[in-house]
């Protein structure tokens, strides 16, 4: 994957932070939820003023579904 057009000068994936993945399958299967995971992860400049996050995520089931996420995600409900 590679998410283009990022604005900071710098991130946590260059420290070592993976991103999050969400397997529907694996979730239905192992009650998991979202875990970090990926590799061949970095972050760098693409341009005078855009960043680029780029990493590799693997399924281990053919035709699941995945859902990736910078952070943990939460509803409006988590917060009461």
């Amino acid at each position: 994957f590679n998410i283009i057009n990022m604005l900071k000068s710098d991130s946590l994936f260059n420290k070592g932070m993976q991103p999050l993945v969400y397997s529907v399958r694996e979730a239905k299967e192992n009650e998991t939820g979202w875990i970090r995971k990926g590799f061949d992860i970095c972050y760098y400049r693409n341009s005078k003023k855009y960043h680029t996050a780029s990493f590799t995520i693997h399924s281990k089931y053919k035709n699941d579904t995945l859902y990736l996420a910078y952070c943990y995600p939460y509803t409006y409900s988590d917060l009461k």
